[in-house]
């Protein structure tokens, strides 16, 4: 490590990647006794905390290659309409050549020379004979301007609408920026969309929506309202939104996605780049506004309460049996669905099996304090706004009250995140048309994630705890699970772990399934939410199908 200090005084960031790295977290301008201090402090938290490859990828994912892009996929993406992992020898030399280049400088001599520089070290190396470089070094520069692609292949220009909802929400973002006129045009957003994700999202919830209609029996009864549906996918690590659907769409939208079908071997970047060359005016966002009852997917926080407080874990055992409680003057009695009772049973069958009488003793017994402060902490919330918001019923361990799919997935982030509350990110930066950057939120995140540490003020629950209710929530979609029979139907073979939530009354019909790189919400019902969906329309039943389908699209992209 003295290296990289001497590098600090001598040398400025130059090319070392721990180095680079830092600046680009710190910013540019390192120069002066304390911009060098912090850069130290910087590359010291970036060593303690992640290992060689993991640096490696975050400094792959935050870097510059030219042209405006950030990140080795898109990188690969926009100059050779590949994934990095298919990249030619010299295809992947050339874009390692351009860290740190300016982008109109991508065909120079200066690039060419680094390219060369790249080459004659994997000779060396070994990994490229050195007949083959000397033969092929020329041919790939004279064909180079050939091989890439023109920017309209990367651009995703918002009159095609990929994400209606998502677009919408961006919008929002935008306008709380003061300093962001956007009626004027030349503005470049960067996002975190990715866009074959979010085709197959729009595609697979319009469908699924439509065969709901065929097969809910109220909805005739709803005087022919339509069912809706969301899905909503972020990547608990980063918190950065994948996919964004707030609604069915028009029907010229869902027989375009019919028309494209199946659309995993589209090549698209992951960071969605769009052009605003029209205004959009924003629309009802469900994934964003609408807060809904969550039903047994609250459960799970219930549980996680009762391991943090009465030192339980997922093998102790728990009477499964009717029982009366006192609830506002008067009696309550909660049943199981079916009215199916076990007696005895671990915390992990009872929640695999979501027993309503399991999570009303284990309220009883922890009290509304410590689970109002996991759902508290992880969604930010001042103690006043939990007051008014969430009252301290036994009824609340059934999930009587409401989230929005946003909060929701906070929530269920600390899981995989192992307690550790969630930021979510869609907007990664804007630049004008003088190629100035006004805003950063991916600097401010690499910023947050590495030299925040993970403080205190950021554990939801202990590592422990969280890793009880992941190896429980497993058991979901395993044999005898909610969710089991969706999984199965689909023959989806995936490690996750997930829950369904299905309201009174069968309004609301939830899933939130998750893996350690994807957390995916679902839900359909009314947007009135005293119409149902029928009966027997579980979140098992409803929801969880959608996920596998979608989830078994997405695992090959």
């Amino acid at each position: 490590f003295l290296r990289n200090i001497r590098y600090f005084f001598d040398k400025g960031p130059a090319n070392d990647i721990l180095l680079r790295l830092s600046a680009l977290i710190i910013g540019d301008d390192v120069s002066g006794l304390s911009g060098k201090v912090v850069g130290i402090y910087c590359s010291l938290e970036i060593q303690r905390i992640f290992d060689r490859d993991s640096i490696l990828e975050i400094f792959l994912n935050a870097e510059s290659f030219g042209a405006n892009l950030y990140g080795i996929r898109t990188a690969s993406l926009y100059y050779f309409k590949s994934e990095v992992s298919n990249l030619e020898i010299f295809e992947a030399a050339y874009i390692i050549s351009l860290m740190g280049n300016d982008s109109r400088l991508i065909y120079s001599n200066k690039v060419k020379r680094s390219h060369a520089s790249i080459v004659n070290l994997l000779v060396k190396k070994g990994m490229v004979k050195r007949d083959y470089a000397l033969k092929n070094f020329d041919i790939f520069w004279e064909n180079i301007t050939i091989r890439t692609n023109p920017p309209p292949h990367f651009n995703l220009y918002i009159e095609k609408n990929l994400a209606p909802y998502f677009n919408s929400y961006i919008i929002e973002l935008l306008s709380r920026h003061g300093e962001i006129n956007l009626e004027r045009k030349g503005f470049t957003i960067y996002t975190t969309l990715d866009a074959r994700m979010q085709l197959i999202a729009r595609s697979v919830i319009n469908m699924s929506i439509r065969e709901q209609e065929k097969g809910t029996s109220s909805f005739v009864e709803n005087n022919h309202v339509k069912p809706e549906g969301i899905i909503l996918t972020i990547d608990p690590l980063s918190g950065w939104v994948l996919s964004m659907v707030g609604g069915i769409e028009e029907e010229s939208w869902l027989e375009r996605s019919k028309k494209n079908w199946p659309i995993k071997k589209k090549s698209l970047s992951e960071n969605s780049k769009m052009n605003y060359t029209t205004f959009i005016q924003p629309i009802f966002d469900r994934v964003i506004h609408s807060k809904r009852q969550v039903g047994s997917a609250f459960k799970p926080f219930i549980f996680a309460a009762a391991i943090e407080t009465l030192g339980y874990d997922r093998k102790t055992v728990i009477l499964d049996a009717p029982i009366r409680v006192s609830m506002g003057g008067k009696m309550w009695t909660p049943s199981n669905y079916g009215n199916l009772y076990f007696g005895p049973v671990s915390l992990e069958d009872a929640l695999k099996y979501s027993l309503n009488s399991v999570a009303v003793r284990l309220y009883m017994l922890t009290g509304s304090e410590r689970i109002l402060a996991i759902i508290g902490k992880a969604l930010d919330l001042s103690e006043d706004k939990i007051r008014k918001r969430f009252k301290p019923y036994p009824s609340m361990a059934l999930g009587v009250y409401s989230f929005s799919p946003t909060e929701i997935a906070r929530c269920y982030a600390i899981f995989p995140r192992m307690g550790i509350k969630l930021e979510s990110i869609a907007l990664l930066r804007i630049i004008d048309d003088n190629g100035n950057v006004i805003v950063d939120n991916l600097k401010h995140a690499l910023k947050r994630a590495i030299i925040d540490d993970f403080d205190d003020k950021s554990n939801v629950i202990k590592p422990e705890t969280a890793e009880e209710i992941n190896e429980m929530l497993k058991g979901v979609l395993k044999d005898g699970g909610t969710a089991y029979r969706a999984i199965h139907n689909e023959m989806l073979e995936i490690e996750a772990a997930g829950k369904t939530g299905t309201t009174s009354n069968f309004s609301d019909a939830w899933f939130i399934g998750y893996t350690d790189k994807l957390l995916t919400v679902v839900w359909v019902g009314y947007d009135n939410p005293s119409y149902s969906l029928g009966e027997g329309q579980t979140g098992g039943v409803v929801a969880a199908p959608i996920w596998a389908k979608y989830m078994k699209l997405i695992m090959d992209l």
